[in-house]
């Protein structure tokens, strides 16, 4: 039985309208949503007795204390921290490289002992039965989540590692990311965990219960759905790119006529 010691939570309540693959952008909706899910996870982290950590990376962090309900702030648990905005080149790889740059700084204002447990949920997210499948793990794991086999993923919206592999993790995911090269995240975690012969990987009994809206499709939150249409777009547009260069000898990228 795995005991959670820490929840991350990376938050965009603002993000960038250049980040690609990006549908639901208004901060009025994703504040609302974030709201919603902080104040879920608060019962529970004082129920429980686990440390919240919230990160956002879009200078959000006072509207997010103001709009939160005092008997979820006075929570000892709960933490919000403002992150610097993303720089440009973190932005143009794609949510994945902002999301993981988030997780870094965030794991680090934790400031935990390597061994804990710490798990990962977009900030606008409730996972209904997350607290169970971490419960239900032997802990002598370095990284849990539910994998995808046949898309050669893992499912990245609700994960579980210890602290001193989730900091190494998280440094090769942010490195390696970029979703226009199909570098996507759910990938490179496989990399570092399934197929990673050094992690000591778990698999969850079955899939997490996302409640939440898609920022991708702004639709609702359905993950495996998510990853097949960037997936396909970026595929779309390499075809694209390879028939007008074929057309046209001279086209190169971003190149106006």
């Amino acid at each position: 039985m795995a005991k959670l010691n820490a929840l991350l939570m990376p938050s965009a309540v603002a993000p960038s309208p250049d980040t690609p693959f990006q549908a639901l952008v208004d901060p009025g909706i994703r504040l609302g949503q974030t709201i919603k899910a902080i104040n879920y996870w608060v019962r529970r982290a004082n129920k429980f007795n686990f440390r919240i950590m919230v990160v956002d990376n879009t200078n959000f962090a006072e509207q997010i204390r103001a709009a939160l309900p005092q008997r979820t702030l006075k929570s000892q648990l709960l933490e919000i921290h403002d992150l610097p905005r993303l720089a440009p080149e973190d932005t143009k790889r794609g949510k994945g490289a902002g999301e993981t740059s988030t997780l870094i700084q965030g794991l680090a204002l934790l400031n935990l002992s390597p061994n804990a447990n710490v798990a990962k949920v977009n900030a606008r997210y409730i996972t209904t039965n997350g607290l169970y499948l971490i419960d239900e793990l032997e802990d002598d794991f370095d990284f849990a989540a539910w994998p995808r086999p046949y898309l050669d993923s893992v499912d990245t919206t609700f994960f579980v590692g210890k602290a001193g592999f989730l900091q190494q993790a998280f440094a090769y995911v942010y490195a390696e990311t970029d979703d226009l090269k199909e570098k996507f995240v759910e990938n490179l975690y496989a990399d570092y965990s399934i197929r990673n012969t050094a992690c000591r990987y778990q698999r969850f009994n079955y899939s997490p219960a996302i409640k939440g809206q898609s920022g991708t499709t702004g639709s609702k939150a359905s993950p495996l759905n998510e990853f097949r249409i960037v997936s396909f777009i970026v595929r779309v547009r390499k075809v694209f790119r390879k028939t007008l260069s074929f057309i046209k000898p001279g086209y190169q990228r971003g190149a106006r006529k």
